[in-house]
Protein backbone atom coordinates (compact mmCIF):
# COMPACT_ATOMS: atom_id res chain seq x y z
CA UNK A 1 0.00 0.00 0.00
CA UNK A 2 1.35 3.58 -0.97
CA UNK A 3 1.32 6.36 1.42
CA UNK A 4 1.24 9.84 0.17
CA UNK A 5 2.95 12.48 1.44
CA UNK A 6 2.37 16.11 1.11
CA UNK A 7 4.76 18.87 1.65
CA UNK A 8 3.75 22.30 1.64
CA UNK A 9 7.23 23.71 -0.04
CA UNK A 10 5.05 27.98 0.89
CA UNK A 11 7.25 29.99 3.05
CA UNK A 12 5.78 29.99 6.86
CA UNK A 13 4.40 33.88 6.20
CA UNK A 14 2.26 32.84 2.95
CA UNK A 15 1.02 29.57 4.57
CA UNK A 16 -2.57 29.24 5.49
CA UNK A 17 -3.30 29.45 9.62
CA UNK A 18 -5.02 26.72 10.96
CA UNK A 19 -5.50 27.61 14.32
CA UNK A 20 -7.45 25.45 17.03
CA UNK A 21 -10.76 26.12 16.78
CA UNK A 22 -11.57 24.48 19.77
CA UNK A 23 -9.77 26.31 21.29
CA UNK A 24 -11.44 29.13 20.09
CA UNK A 25 -14.91 28.36 20.94
CA UNK A 26 -14.07 27.26 24.23
CA UNK A 27 -12.86 30.81 24.73
CA UNK A 28 -15.53 32.26 23.16
CA UNK A 29 -17.78 30.48 25.85
CA UNK A 30 -15.93 31.43 28.64
CA UNK A 31 -16.15 35.34 27.88
CA UNK A 32 -19.98 34.59 26.99
CA UNK A 33 -20.17 32.68 30.94
CA UNK A 34 -18.36 36.15 32.20
CA UNK A 35 -20.61 38.44 31.03
CA UNK A 36 -23.81 37.09 32.21
CA UNK A 37 -22.53 36.40 35.37
CA UNK A 38 -21.25 39.87 35.59
CA UNK A 39 -25.11 40.78 34.37
CA UNK A 40 -25.94 39.01 36.79
CA UNK A 41 -24.45 39.78 39.65
CA UNK A 42 -24.74 43.78 38.56
CA UNK A 43 -28.76 43.58 38.87
CA UNK A 44 -28.64 41.00 42.05
CA UNK A 45 -26.69 43.79 43.42
CA UNK A 46 -28.93 46.62 41.70
CA UNK A 47 -32.28 44.28 43.55
CA UNK A 48 -30.22 44.83 47.14
CA UNK A 49 -29.08 48.48 46.68
CA UNK A 50 -33.10 48.99 46.11
CA UNK A 51 -34.11 47.14 48.79
CA UNK A 52 -31.43 48.83 51.57
CA UNK A 53 -32.50 51.99 49.94
CA UNK A 54 -36.71 51.70 50.34
CA UNK A 55 -35.77 50.22 53.65
CA UNK A 56 -33.60 53.39 54.89
CA UNK A 57 -36.09 55.72 53.34
CA UNK A 58 -39.07 53.80 55.33
CA UNK A 59 -36.92 54.27 58.76
CA UNK A 60 -36.33 57.58 58.08
CA UNK A 61 -40.22 58.63 57.22
CA UNK A 62 -41.37 56.37 60.79
CA UNK A 63 -38.83 58.18 62.73
CA UNK A 64 -39.78 61.71 61.45
CA UNK A 65 -42.98 60.47 62.25
CA UNK A 66 -42.15 59.65 65.86
CA UNK A 67 -40.11 63.13 65.72
CA UNK A 68 -43.09 64.78 65.50
CA UNK A 69 -45.54 62.79 67.59
CA UNK A 70 -42.90 63.61 70.53
CA UNK A 71 -42.82 67.21 69.36
CA UNK A 72 -46.49 67.14 69.49
CA UNK A 73 -46.73 66.18 72.69
CA UNK A 74 -43.69 68.21 74.11
CA UNK A 75 -46.03 70.91 73.12
CA UNK A 76 -48.71 69.78 74.91
CA UNK A 77 -46.88 69.76 77.91
CA UNK A 78 -45.66 72.75 77.84
CA UNK A 79 -49.07 73.90 77.26
CA UNK A 80 -49.72 71.61 80.34
CA UNK A 81 -47.77 73.86 82.46
CA UNK A 82 -48.77 76.69 81.67
CA UNK A 83 -52.53 76.22 82.21
CA UNK A 84 -51.39 74.50 86.09
CA UNK A 85 -48.93 78.07 86.49
CA UNK A 86 -52.34 79.82 85.56
CA UNK A 87 -54.97 77.51 87.33
CA UNK A 88 -52.24 77.64 90.72
CA UNK A 89 -52.16 82.13 90.05
CA UNK A 90 -55.48 82.22 90.37
CA UNK A 91 -56.52 79.67 93.03
CA UNK A 92 -53.74 81.43 95.43
CA UNK A 93 -55.32 85.16 94.21
CA UNK A 94 -59.24 84.00 95.12
CA UNK A 95 -57.60 82.31 98.59
CA UNK A 96 -56.15 86.07 98.98
CA UNK A 97 -57.56 88.67 101.27
CA UNK A 98 -56.64 91.53 98.56
CA UNK A 99 -58.42 91.98 95.79
CA UNK A 100 -56.08 90.87 93.21
CA UNK A 101 -58.84 91.85 90.44
CA UNK A 102 -58.44 96.17 91.42
CA UNK A 103 -55.05 95.56 91.34
CA UNK A 104 -54.32 93.74 88.22
CA UNK A 105 -56.64 96.78 86.83
CA UNK A 106 -54.55 99.32 88.42
CA UNK A 107 -51.22 97.76 87.28
CA UNK A 108 -52.90 97.18 83.81
CA UNK A 109 -53.99 101.18 83.70
CA UNK A 110 -50.27 102.10 84.32
CA UNK A 111 -48.79 99.34 81.94
CA UNK A 112 -50.91 101.39 78.99
CA UNK A 113 -49.90 104.69 79.92
CA UNK A 114 -46.16 104.09 79.38
CA UNK A 115 -45.85 101.49 76.48
CA UNK A 116 -45.16 98.21 78.17
CA UNK A 117 -45.77 94.92 77.36
CA UNK A 118 -46.70 92.17 80.35
CA UNK A 119 -45.08 88.61 79.62
CA UNK A 120 -46.09 86.89 83.24
CA UNK A 121 -47.12 87.45 86.34
CA UNK A 122 -46.41 85.23 89.31
CA UNK A 123 -47.13 85.13 93.15
CA UNK A 124 -44.83 83.03 94.85
CA UNK A 125 -46.66 82.61 98.65
CA UNK A 126 -42.76 81.64 100.01
CA UNK A 127 -40.89 84.78 99.67
CA UNK A 128 -44.00 87.00 99.75
CA UNK A 129 -43.52 88.45 96.55
CA UNK A 130 -45.32 89.51 92.77
CA UNK A 131 -42.87 88.75 90.45
CA UNK A 132 -44.07 90.49 87.08
CA UNK A 133 -41.85 90.46 83.78
CA UNK A 134 -42.02 93.04 81.35
CA UNK A 135 -41.22 94.23 78.29
CA UNK A 136 -40.64 98.22 77.30
CA UNK A 137 -40.77 98.80 73.49
CA UNK A 138 -37.60 100.07 72.37
CA UNK A 139 -34.17 100.91 73.80
CA UNK A 140 -34.53 103.65 75.99
CA UNK A 141 -33.64 102.57 79.97
CA UNK A 142 -35.64 106.18 81.09
CA UNK A 143 -39.17 104.65 79.60
CA UNK A 144 -38.28 101.81 82.49
CA UNK A 145 -37.28 103.96 84.94
CA UNK A 146 -40.44 105.96 84.47
CA UNK A 147 -42.72 103.00 84.29
CA UNK A 148 -41.27 101.59 87.57
CA UNK A 149 -41.44 105.32 89.16
CA UNK A 150 -44.99 105.53 87.99
CA UNK A 151 -45.79 102.08 89.86
CA UNK A 152 -44.74 103.43 92.95
CA UNK A 153 -46.51 106.50 93.08
CA UNK A 154 -49.62 104.58 92.59
CA UNK A 155 -51.38 104.82 95.98
CA UNK A 156 -54.10 101.98 94.23
CA UNK A 157 -51.43 99.48 93.66
CA UNK A 158 -48.73 99.83 95.43
CA UNK A 159 -50.51 100.71 98.60
CA UNK A 160 -50.12 96.82 99.83
CA UNK A 161 -46.86 96.23 99.17
CA UNK A 162 -43.61 97.41 101.43
CA UNK A 163 -41.12 97.80 98.31
CA UNK A 164 -39.93 96.96 94.87
CA UNK A 165 -36.55 95.45 94.56
CA UNK A 166 -34.28 96.38 91.72
CA UNK A 167 -34.53 94.98 88.85
CA UNK A 168 -31.02 93.33 88.16
CA UNK A 169 -32.26 91.61 84.64
CA UNK A 170 -32.74 94.12 82.01
CA UNK A 171 -31.31 93.23 78.85
CA UNK A 172 -32.54 93.91 74.98
CA UNK A 173 -34.17 90.96 73.07
CA UNK A 174 -34.88 90.77 69.64
CA UNK A 175 -38.42 90.53 68.75
CA UNK A 176 -39.84 87.91 66.70
CA UNK A 177 -41.79 89.65 64.10
CA UNK A 178 -41.20 92.22 60.90
CA UNK A 179 -41.05 95.26 62.14
CA UNK A 180 -40.62 98.97 59.78
CA UNK A 181 -37.68 100.33 61.51
CA UNK A 182 -34.45 98.16 62.96
CA UNK A 183 -35.29 100.03 66.49
CA UNK A 184 -38.92 98.68 66.68
CA UNK A 185 -37.52 95.55 66.36
CA UNK A 186 -36.05 95.29 69.72
CA UNK A 187 -37.52 95.75 73.30
CA UNK A 188 -35.82 95.88 76.98
CA UNK A 189 -36.59 92.95 78.85
CA UNK A 190 -36.86 93.00 82.60
CA UNK A 191 -38.46 91.83 86.06
CA UNK A 192 -40.28 93.71 88.70
CA UNK A 193 -40.22 92.07 91.95
CA UNK A 194 -42.91 93.47 94.64
CA UNK A 195 -42.52 92.75 98.18
CA UNK A 196 -45.81 92.00 100.06
CA UNK A 197 -46.03 94.07 103.67
CA UNK A 198 -46.47 91.67 106.29
CA UNK A 199 -50.35 89.86 106.21
CA UNK A 200 -51.06 92.08 109.24
CA UNK A 201 -51.30 94.93 107.17
CA UNK A 202 -53.19 93.09 104.06
CA UNK A 203 -56.54 92.98 104.93
CA UNK A 204 -56.11 96.97 105.51
CA UNK A 205 -58.10 99.14 102.95
CA UNK A 206 -55.66 100.36 100.56
CA UNK A 207 -55.26 104.58 100.75
CA UNK A 208 -57.39 106.67 98.29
Amino acid sequence: MISMITINLLPPEDRVQQGPIFGMILLFLICVAFIGLTGFGYFALQNVRDDLTDQIETRKKTLEEKRKALQEIAEKENQIQKLLKRQDLILKISMSKINWAEKLYDLAKIVEKHDIWLKGIQLDDNRKVLVVKCLSKGRNEKKVADFRKAIINSRNFFSIFESVEPYKDLRPVKLPYQTKTEEEKWALSFTLTFKLKPQTSLTQKPQQ
